[in-house]
């Protein structure tokens, strides 16, 4: 019995040497991905006339100078209220335009590391897997260079976070605070980008597998709620469109998705001027029907080869190993868990029906970097814990996921290394 105590004692002591190692290296890790996110914020120059970048941040100011949702002097109905707002806030503490909006990036690809910690532990149950998992979202090159620059996807991210961790731990929202904070954190998450309402929408299903009658209630509060708070920017796009919509930039990005495809109309034709025109002229904004009505071969045509588009970006950022561990990352869930993470992943899928951005699709990295290291644990579980004793599981979990780490951090280096050396 001694011996077996002796030995079941320093095992014991190794795991726990193993765990200290294994914090230190995802420490040291974050540290770095800090360090590399501030190094490219500093270094950006994204802020150029006609950019997203700098049209949100003038839209701020203008909004925060009381003049409305005004760009250059006319009325800007592409871009949603939700991120100007924010960047011209930080413009009135900062005083630096050409800043506002990319350190509202940053500091939001901060705060969304943080709260994937504490959503993927909630979701899991086990913190190593949420440390991990942040570690692989952290390493995304697409989302250290979103919070470099002054483009919405990290705000909204953190706003996605923020109302998915909310959403699992109170629903079916049984109270009437908790539908009211459900209300205004979806709509805002829309003010950020139109998709928003969709997320929205499908925490809400999600409600309805588990407790359809309490779900129902709550349903028709929050959205009764969403509809006042929603109502004075739709009767702007209307007043100023001549069009009932809930995004301005609808008509324009399927427009400017046919650019680049097999369907595109011409080389160099004045259709796809459609930004200019439609910052000029409001009316251009016609809406999905329109688009629907003149060009339905085209929408049918892009479906496929955005959908291809998406597959390469996953293969070229999971590798086709780690696209497998991911998808069994999913079948190992519990069925709640798994029903809630696809339903928001879903949401993705609208993206193939305008064009595929990778930038966009790194909002959802956290989900795919959960996904996979919960399949790697399982994988690890299968062979290495069970057929050779002693090893320690967090310490061989950690492998995986340093090695696609580094391999998603290779444009993110690469830029960095072009910064150094100008």
């Amino acid at each position: 019995m001694t011996r077996d105590g002796s030995g079941s004692a320093a095992l014991s002591s190794r795991s726990v040497a193993s765990d200290r190692i294994v914090h230190y290296v995802v420490l040291a890790w974050m540290v770095g991905i800090v360090t590399l996110s501030v190094f490219l914020w500093y270094h950006d120059r994204h802020f150029d006339k006609g950019k997203d970048a700098h049209e949100y941040t003038l839209l701020g100011k203008a909004l925060w100078n009381g003049e409305g949702l005004i760009y250059q002097g006319r009325v800007d109905v592409i871009q949603p209220p939700g991120f100007p707002l924010v960047a011209g806030l930080v413009d009135l503490a900062m005083r630096r335009t050409d800043w506002a909006g990319k350190t509202v990036s940053l500091l939001a690809f901060f705060a969304s590391l943080w709260v994937a910690f504490v959503l993927v532990k909630s979701l899991t149950g086990d913190a190593w897997v949420a440390r991990l998992s942040v570690v692989l979202f952290s390493s995304s090159s697409n989302a250290i260079l979103n919070a470099s620059s002054g483009y919405s996807e990290s705000l909204y991210c953190l706003g996605l976070l923020l109302m998915a961790l909310f959403f699992w731990r109170h629903f079916p929202l049984r109270t009437t605070i908790q539908c009211v904070i459900f209300g205004f954190a979806w709509v805002f998450l829309y003010c950020v980008r139109p998709e928003g309402l969709l997320c929205g929408t499908a925490l809400l299903l999600f409600g309805w597998t588990r407790d359809i009658s309490m779900s129902i209630r709550s349903t028709i509060k929050v959205s009764l709620l969403a509809v006042v708070l929603l109502l004075p920017y739709v009767l702007f796009l209307r007043e100023h469109t001549g069009q009932w919509q809930l995004s301005g930039k609808t008509y324009a990005n399927l427009v400017m998705g046919e650019l680049g495809s097999p369907y595109q109309k011409g080389k160099a034709t004045d259709r796809y001027a459609i930004v200019r025109k439609t910052h000029e002229d409001p009316s251009y904004s016609r809406g999905i029907w329109h688009y629907l009505q003149t060009s339905p071969e085209c929408l049918l045509r892009r479906v496929p080869h955005n959908a291809a588009q998406l597959t390469t970006f996953l293969l070229n950022n999971l590798t086709v190993m780690g696209l497998m561990i991911a998808v069994w990352g999913f079948v190992a869930l519990p069925s709640a868990q798994r029903t809630f993470i696809l339903l928001i992943l879903v949401t993705a899928l609208t993206y193939i029906g305008f064009f595929v951005l990778y930038r966009t699709l790194a909002i959802h990295h956290w989900i795919w970097a959960m996904a996979f290291v919960v399949g790697s644990r399982e994988c690890l579980r299968f062979t290495f814990i069970r057929l050779r004793k002693g090893w320690n599981e967090t310490t061989a979990l950690l492998i995986p996921v340093v090695a696609l780490s580094l391999y998603e951090l290779r444009s993110a280096a690469a830029i960095a290394l072009r910064a150094v050396q100008q």
